[in-house]
């Protein structure tokens, strides 16, 4: 994935959490649902952007994006949690849906991993 829209959905990500987490900061009247609604268009604009026709590029771009987003969002959420914000929608620590999403992704990352693997052993017989 290019690396300019990975930063960009980073920045938005951390954007969205902060005023979830701190909407005082910011006098901003924002919908938990729409934070939510936003969080989840940006992964998806993330898939689509994510497209090459290339196997092995596409593997390796997804797979940098499913690890880059895990830790990021585990550390920005941990951060903003020890700073003393609270979240107005499902994405805290104390959310079993939040380590439910993380478990899945992390599941995922992990077969994104073994198909490049096979890929690779793969093109090496050829």
């Amino acid at each position: 994935m290019n690396r300019i829209i990975l930063a960009a959905l980073l920045l938005l990500i951390t954007v969205l959490l902060i005023i979830d987490y701190f909407p005082e900061l910011i006098n901003i009247n924002m919908n938990s649902n729409f934070i939510l609604a936003a969080f989840i268009l940006a992964m998806v604009v993330s898939l689509v952007a994510n497209r090459t026709r290339d196997d092995r590029e596409y593997l390796k771009s997804t797979l940098l994006w499913q690890m880059t987003g895990i830790v990021y969002i585990l550390l920005l959420v941990s951060i903003l949690t020890i700073l003393g914000g609270s979240s107005d929608t499902i994405i805290s620590l104390t959310n079993i849906f939040f380590w439910l999403a993380i478990g899945i992704s992390a599941y995922d990352a992990y077969n994104t991993y073994s198909e490049l693997k096979k890929l690779d052993r793969k093109n090496r017989a050829s």
